[in-house]
């Protein structure tokens, strides 16, 4: 008899393995896989319908701080290589490990058993049965019935005794397959998820050996931790490298910055080219790569495109996108401000900063884009679309010395808006900000010399003194008191005040001052007055300027004019927003293409692949094939032999059923063929 003493350790180790069975069968339970399934396809979800790896500033803009800040710690923004999401891949793993290990031996057996020693009892006791009573001998029933049953595609074994002889037979037994591959394929497909997800990146990085660069630096001035090595197992990246230009390196994003990875060999662009449909929307782009690399006696050269990438040395290189790769710009700066002491000519290259004396101080301009295309919709009538190429466009940004700075985007020719032809520039504050567009008019001959002689005219103090004193005697000898050199003087101030506050503010400086200096009762008048004198104001100035290109104005302007002469108040009153001492024109262009190359190295992939083939394979046996088992049991009865035929199938099914009606009525009618012999 055992002592309490030496009952306490067994009892203890059956805690410990209650314990561990418990573990294992909640790890091996389908609740917990449905729930981790479920949780991998939102994520998948939410990974899929929310764009990757963008850069922080576009979902701060798309988002708001605040949702932006939740959704960042909850790791949406790299959904398939956060922790959370890792964690449940590994769980799943073993989850479904668990599941096969548990039920994979339970199903091999079930699949290789034939129960060929099933009791007469639990045959009847079967939905699907059929009994008869026949006059032959069972010694010759039951090879018919076993050839009965082979005709009809099952596999058959039997089993003699002295008193009855079972012939079990079994179909579709593939269908227990179906179960093991589906799972096996959940398995795979996630360890090729694990092994894609940068997990020693991660471990690296928190251990300090990784330092994700955020700052808007060259390569060349990174740090050494930000760098990672080309014996780096899985990666996905992005470089943009311009014609005759190469890389061996290239970007991976992570959260806020990048990681440089080193790549194994360098991509050299020889080549660049895109096709455009003819309103000047792409059509089709494609590279002519050359891939140097050490181990290799000559360079590798190869054309890519869209859909059709390159595979070297596990590295799979793809056509992702297009930019621009440096192109050189010329550029006339026509001054918008009183005394501008500009060049006439800026030159310079799409990201190249250089600085630019205003004569109000520095500025210090960035050439950021050039598109050679440009596709708008320039339909005029309702419900009809136009798409036309305009020409190309670039994109600067003028930074103050405060480092604050507005971001604009000019094109290079006129854009008919309106059946009428204008300069567009727009400008913003931030990427948060949709551009708003200044519209210059161009004169008959499509240039800006017109219009930018209006506006020297409108910041000439001398010139607009002397139009003031033109529309003061022109009152005074209306109202005949030619004699106040008072009230002259006023009306000479007051038309030069207007004139200054309608080119720093634009029209609204103009209602500004009235409410100034009318009390609320008066001032719709005083606007009415205000504005008839500024549209004389700057009548006068622009049949100056007409004037200066040779134009006779004395018998009138035309309707031409007129419309160039409403479109031009606008345009100056919308220059007090612009933000700009300067309108830059392009006059010239050295295009310089660069192509966006995405490169993967992803062992991952091939378990995918056969995860889902497996699953393709499973789902077709879980819910195409059936395991059917039939029986057929023979025994000697007084005068012949007792026949009990019987069925089922894995899902108890109607088809089932009406099959097996079909063939116990086939073999009633080998059965009646004996007895009638």
């Amino acid at each position: 008899m055992d002592t309490p003493a030496a009952s306490l350790p067994r009892t203890a180790e059956h805690r410990r393995r209650g314990a561990g069975s418990v573990a294992l069968e909640f790890l091996g339970s389908m609740n917990l896989a449905i729930t981790l399934l479920v949780a991998v396809a939102v994520a998948s979800v939410i990974g899929t319908v929310l764009q990757q790896n963008q850069p922080y500033n576009d979902y701060i803009i798309k988002f708001g701080p605040f949702w932006f800040q939740v959704f960042k710690q909850l790791g949406l923004y790299d959904v398939y290589h956060a922790p959370w999401f890792l964690a449940i891949l590994a769980f799943l793993v073993v989850s479904t490990s668990i599941c096969i290990y548990r039920h994979a031996p339970v199903m091999l057996r079930d699949m290789h058993k034939w129960r060929e020693d099933v009791a007469e009892k639990s045959l009847r006791a079967f939905k699907n049965r059929a009994l008869w009573t026949v006059p032959q001998s069972r010694g010759r029933l039951a090879p018919d019935a076993r050839e009965f049953l082979a005709a009809h595609g099952y596999a058959v074994r039997s089993r003699e005794t002295a008193s009855h002889t079972v012939l079990a037979a079994k179909r579709g037994t593939a269908n227990r397959l179906g179960y093991l591959f589906t799972h096996a394929a959940i398995v795979i497909v996630c360890i090729g998820g694990l092994l894609d997800g940068n997990i020693p990146l991660m471990v690296r990085e928190r251990a300090g050996e990784l330092k994700v660069e955020t700052r808007p630096i060259t390569v060349s001035e990174m740090d050494a931790e930000t760098f990672i090595d080309s014996g780096n197992t899985s990666f996905r990246g992005q470089v943009m490298i311009p014609e005759g230009q190469k890389a061996n390196f290239l970007f991976l994003n992570v959260r806020d910055g990048v990681l440089v990875q080193k790549l194994p060999f360098s991509v050299e662009v020889r080549d660049f080219r895109i096709e455009h449909y003819d309103n000047g929307q792409p059509k089709s782009f494609e590279s002519d790569l050359v891939i140097h690399d050490d181990e290799l006696a000559e360079p590798v050269e190869a054309t890519i495109s869209v859909n059709h990438p390159l595979t070297h040395r596990g590295v799979t290189i793809y056509q992702a996108s297009f930019g621009d790769g440096g192109s050189r710009l010329k550029t006339r700066a026509w001054p918008l401000v009183a005394n501008g002491s500009l060049t006439p000519e800026v030159n310079g290259a799409v990201d190249r900063e250089f600085e630019l004396d205003t004569g109000a101080g520095p500025l210090a301009i960035e050439f950021t884009d050039f598109q050679l295309f440009n596709v708008h919709d320039l339909a005029t009538e309702p419900g009809r679309t136009s798409f036309k190429n305009v020409g190309p466009s670039f994109k600067f940004k003028l930074r103050e010395p405060d480092g604050r700075a507005r971001e604009y985007h000019n094109y290079m020719y006129p854009v008919p808006v309106e059946g009428r032809r204008f300069m567009l520039s727009g400008m913003r504050e931030s990427p948060a900000e949709d551009f708003r567009f200044l519209h210059i008019p161009v004169g008959p001959d499509g240039g800006l010399e017109r219009f930018m002689r209006l506006v020297a005219f409108t910041r000439d103090e001398e010139r607009v003194a002397e139009v003031a004193g033109q529309i003061a005697d022109t009152a005074l000898s209306v109202q005949r008191e030619q004699d106040e050199p008072a009230i002259r003087d006023k009306m000479i101030d007051r038309t030069i005040e207007l004139m200054g506050a309608f080119n720093r503010g634009g029209l609204p400086a103009v209602n500004a001052l009235v409410v100034e200096d009318y009390p609320e009762e008066r001032r719709e008048g005083a606007m009415r007055a205000y504005g008839n004198i500024l549209r004389v104001e700057l009548g006068s100035l622009y049949a100056q300027a007409l004037e200066a290109e040779g134009i006779d104005v004395s018998q009138g302007s035309t309707a031409e004019q007129e419309r160039f002469f409403q479109d031009a108040v606008t345009a100056l009153s919308a220059l007090a927003d612009y933000g700009a001492p300067f309108f830059l024109q392009l006059t010239a262009y050295d295009h310089v293409q660069a192509t966006g190359l995405e490169m993967t190295r992803s062992p991952g992939k091939y378990m995918v692949y056969l995860g889902c083939g497996l699953l393709i394979a499973g789902v077709f046996m879980l819910f195409y094939v059936r395991q059917r088992r039939m029986w057929i049991y023979v025994k000697d009865a007084p005068g012949g032999a007792e026949v009990l035929f019987a069925g089922n199938d894995n899902r108890n099914s109607r088809d089932f059923a009406r099959e097996f009606e079909t063939t116990r009525a086939r073999l009633d009618a080998v059965l009646r063929s004996h007895s009638e012999e």
